[in-house]
């Protein structure tokens, strides 16, 4: 047969708009069935919180004797762990489960004639080669901001941690220490063993509301107290520091990652990754300072107190509804609920900062200690005098002298003002 141009272009460009064909019908059946995959996943998670949020929320509350200072206190808001009913502040949010039926995915397009199924295959492999980049590039690294190093960040770091990190602990309405013998002693409020600690020695101390944590010379966390949560069953490993808070726990890990337990109502023990240089657990929100100074918080946020302000901080501090940190040229910034003043820290240069229910501490430059919030019971009146740590709990503050004694000022209705005699190397009031 002689060569007909014509004729061969023409069924060279009818095999080639059928190879396009088919490539079109293949992403159009790509597409809708993308589509039923996610209204089936929709579907299938709105029944799922439809289905949760008609279970009855079993955490049970808190049962606490009345104060002296109950009516005066009572335009402070509640934290989520003393809210009354069954879902707490915010309940849960659920969605509204569908009738419709899903849609079916549309039949596969038939091969035209002459297109073998090869020249398909080689033809989309074309087109995804063309469209799809090789490699993904890696996220950018943080870096410290302009004017300040690494290495300047990370000694500020250091500092503050170490004014702070288990030092001075006032929990709910208890209070722990650490001796110069690694061995740890509590007094104050017990009716959940809070104030029982474990024999053994440890390297730092944290008390939460109920129950309280501590790092042992091993790197194993131990905790003691309430643990109807979970908050006292800390998972097995190595720490470098641990912080008890409301009804949950975390602790920052060797390698500068953080592992929380405990309630998770509202995320605040479902830390993000990465590094962090410390860690401060609060009522029902956590936050924790970046090894480059950035502060990343999380859990509730129903005053603001899990939404930092930008800047660089060596340390931070979740107290009740509000937080504090200080920051790398040592003024101090809170944010969160301010009722009681609690969120409007003094001018002036700061070491560290531990922020208690509704008032807060801070270890100025020349080692005194500055208060402010609420002060019903003095707990925001230090005495005068060089400290090198302070912990600032419920409604008492305590802080560790240069000499290693104990002064702690505020109410001390079961005792938590009260330490033992000798000299210690930490303290943490609840």
């Amino acid at each position: 047969m002689p060569f007909n141009s014509k004729s061969w272009n023409l069924k060279s460009g009818m095999k080639t708009i059928a190879i396009v064909s088919v490539i079109a019908a293949a992403v159009v059946v790509l597409v809708v069935g993308a589509v039923a995959g996610t209204y089936l996943f929709i579907g299938s998670s709105s029944e799922h919180d439809t289905r949760e949020s008609s279970e009855p929320d079993e955490r049970a509350e808190r049962v606490e004797t009345p104060t002296p200072g109950a009516a005066a206190r009572a335009a402070t808001p509640v934290s989520p762990r003393r809210t009354a009913g069954p879902s707490g502040i915010l309940g849960r949010v659920s969605g509204e489960a569908s009738n419709e039926e899903p849609a079916e995915a549309a039949p596969p397009a038939p091969t035209p004639p002459g297109v073998t199924q090869a020249e398909i295959a080689k033809s989309v492999s074309e087109v995804t080669e063309a469209s799809v980049p090789s490699e993904v590039p890696p996220a950018p690294t943080p870096s410290a901001p302009p004017g300040i190093t690494q290495t300047d960040i990370a000694e500020a770091v250091r500092k503050a941690v170490a004014a702070s990190t288990g030092a001075v602990s006032a929990g709910g309405d208890h209070t722990c220490e650490v001796r110069t013998d690694a061995t740890v002693d509590c007094w104050g409020l017990d009716y959940s063993g809070q104030s029982s600690p474990p024999s053994g020695k440890f390297v730092s101390v944290s008390s939460g509301n109920v129950h309280t944590c501590g790092v042992r010379t091993d790197g194993t966390v131990s905790c003691w107290g309430s643990d109807k949560d979970g908050q006292s069953s800390p998972p097995s490993g190595d720490f470098a520091s641990v912080s008890a808070g409301g009804d949950h726990t975390c602790g920052m890990r060797t390698d500068g990652t953080v592992d929380c337990w405990g309630w998770d109502k509202f995320g605040q023990s479902s830390p993000p990754p990465g590094d962090f240089a410390s860690i401060s657990v609060g009522d029902a929100h956590t936050c924790g300072v970046r090894t480059f100074g950035r502060v990343d918080c999380w859990g509730y946020d129903g005053y603001g107190q899990s939404s930092p302000p930008s800047g660089e901080f060596v340390s931070v501090s979740a107290g009740g509804n509000y937080t504090c940190g200080v920051h790398s040229d040592g003024m101090v910034d809170c944010w969160g609920w301010d009722a009681s003043g609690q969120t409007s820290p003094p001018s002036g240069e700061f070491v560290s900062v531990s922020a208690g229910f509704d008032h807060a501490c801070g270890m100025r430059t020349d080692d005194t200690v500055d208060c402010w919030g609420h002060d019903e019971y003095g707990q925001s009146s230090p005495p005068s005098g060089e400290f090198v740590s302070v912990s600032a709990g419920e409604t008492h503050t305590c802080g560790v002298r240069a000499d290693g004694t104990i002064n702690c000022w505020g109410s001390n209705e079961f005792g938590q003002l009260g330490p033992q005699s000798g000299e210690f190397a930490s303290v943490s009031a609840a």
